[in-house]
């Protein structure tokens, strides 16, 4: 029992070290500490172009405090021209960054639409018409940004909970045209919320279940009886939704536990399947508070999808072939049928 508890302490204590450093590496790349390094590299080039003017105009700068003060860069009149159309050419490229910055949180979208008001003080100041007031409040805020951005992305993956707010993505990573499906621990379970399906259906269910295959069917009032409650317009589509009885036991005593589970791939949005833990953990470890580490995926395909909302009329359809040959499904669907029948 010692060995045993010992293996498990160090098993547990080999996945927090995994969920630390990998997270980290997730978080750290996503959240507004690289906006700050971004800061960093904006400070060095308005250094360089200092200099640059210095050396053409051969006025000193008036200090190093001053460097980002657009009224202080002491640049050439002569060399407008070319500045003006550098600016123009970062307020096009920010513009992608805050597009990119509004599927990931509110700070980072903050973030960017500030420095995009900072290169537009850059642009008037090349006009030779910058607000210095207004510059000098953009700049503030944008260093109150980078500091909170960097403070709360290192707290938030260190104690492994947004402990310090970011606020949430104003555009959704996920695409409506992939509904989430919901996973039962078995067939009756789903008795239990009495759905109107056809015998049909039923025997059909009973010989998919459990596997690697889900079936479409129609919504109803039922889903709030099986347990969805105000999940409701949030799982499927408007008219339809996709249930699965999974075949892994850990899942199914789970299911037991807390009743149906509204389930996606672990995976962001586009992106290739997660087949180990690890992958889970450094691609969505930030956003979790918890894996059920279980090493490699034993299903490397993605589940077979069965349209099953005209089965009374005699038609299934397959919307998408995964571990689950189209070839079987629709043998057992025809099987069935010569039975009922």
């Amino acid at each position: 029992k010692t060995e045993l508890s010992l293996t498990q302490n160090i098993s547990q204590i080999r996945s927090k070290i995994m969920a630390s450093t990998e997270g980290f590496a997730a978080v750290f790349y996503s959240e507004p500490s690289v906006l700050g390094l971004l800061a960093n590299v904006i400070s060095a080039f308005l250094v360089c172009l200092q200099n640059f003017s210095s050396a053409q105009s051969n006025v000193q700068p008036e200090g190093v405090e001053n460097i980002l003060a657009g009224n202080l860069l002491n640049i050439d009149p002569r060399n407008d021209g070319g500045f003006t159309a550098g600016a123009v050419a970062f307020l096009v490229v920010n513009i992608f960054l805050m597009i990119l910055a509004s599927y990931s949180n509110l700070v980072l979208l903050s973030l960017t639409a500030v420095m995009e008001v900072l290169i537009v003080c850059f642009l008037l100041f090349t006009l030779e018409s910058l607000p210095v007031p207004l510059e000098i409040v953009m700049l503030t805020i944008f260093s109150i940004l980078c500091i909170y951005g960097a403070a709360a992305s290192l707290a938030n993956c260190i104690f492994g909970k947004e402990l310090i707010l970011m606020g949430p993505s104003l555009l959704r990573d996920r695409p409506q045209e992939k509904p989430i499906c919901i996973f039962i621990s078995n067939v009756d379970q789903l008795r239990a919320a009495a759905p109107p399906f056809s015998p049909l259906l039923w025997e059909f269910m009973e010989n998919v279940y459990p596997g690697g295959v889900g079936c479409i069917v129609k919504k109803g009032d039922w889903l709030k009886t099986l347990g969805v409650g105000d999940g409701y317009d949030r799982v499927g589509t408007k008219d339809s939704i996709m249930i699965r009885v999974p075949d892994q036991t850990i899942t199914v005593h789970l299911i037991d536990m807390t009743g149906p589970l509204a389930i996606t791939s672990a995976n962001p949005s586009g992106e290739t399947d997660s087949t180990h833990h690890d992958m889970v953990i450094s691609r969505l470890g930030h956003w979790l508070d918890g894996v059920l580490c279980d090493g490699q995926s034993n299903e490397v395909v993605a589940s077979t999808v069965v349209n099953c909302t005209k089965i009374d009329e005699g038609d299934i359809t397959i919307l998408r072939e995964g571990c689950v040959p189209a070839a079987k499904v629709m043998h057992i669907f025809e099987r069935v049928k010569n039975q009922i029948v």
